[in-house]
């Protein structure tokens, strides 16, 4: 029994502080207000819709993984079906929401994590990012008002990472499997 529990807790170790350490995935897009609203999600790549394993590390000593929310929103052209903004009876560009969501992940310092300067910090990062994004392709000027709003980051432990994207690493899990071999055997 004794063995059973260390090669649980050994086997926890070599699991725990993986990170998407700057990993984001999209979890809504919608286009629209009320009953007028479109959900794009299917618009959206696969890819971008859960974290990249090429993102997964492990946090450094004194850090953790965070995760926290991003919701994300700018007024943008109602647009129809040739992709051109509408009008309205006096010609001007009729303008709807346009909304996002992501969850994002970082290795964080434990007492940062919670400091509202930093939150806001991050959270000015995403609005700054999204608008140089939008503004660097054909719909250059079209999207404004952007702004964002970030969940504080919380401690997500050893259920930030799948298991299967966890890369094995030599000397991390390589000794690991010795120890777990080592305790199995004896």
């Amino acid at each position: 029994m004794m063995r059973f529990a260390a090669l649980c807790l050994l086997f926890a170790l070599a699991f725990s502080e993986y990170c998407y350490d700057e990993g984001v995935k999209m979890t809504a897009f919608t286009y629209g207000e009320g009953e007028n609203q479109e959900n794009l999600m299917s618009m959206i790549p696969a890819e971008d819709k859960v974290f990249s394993n090429t993102t997964v590390k492990k946090c450094a000593d004194k850090t953790v993984c965070f995760q926290y929310t991003v919701s994300a929103t700018a007024t943008i052209p109602e647009f129809d079906e040739s992709f051109e903004p509408k009008k309205d009876a006096s010609n001007n560009t009729i303008y709807t929401t346009g909304s996002m969501m992501f969850v994002a992940q970082g290795c964080m310092d434990e007492t940062l994590s919670t400091n509202s300067t930093v939150t806001d910090s991050i959270c000015a990062i995403w609005r700054v990012s999204l608008e140089e994004e939008f503004n660097t392709n054909e719909l250059s000027g079209m999207f404004t008002d952007f702004s964002t709003t970030c969940g504080t980051p919380s401690k997500c432990g050893d259920t930030c990472v799948d298991a299967k994207d966890i890369k094995s690493n030599a000397v991390g899990l390589g000794v690991g499997a010795l120890l777990l071999t080592f305790l199995y055997m004896f």
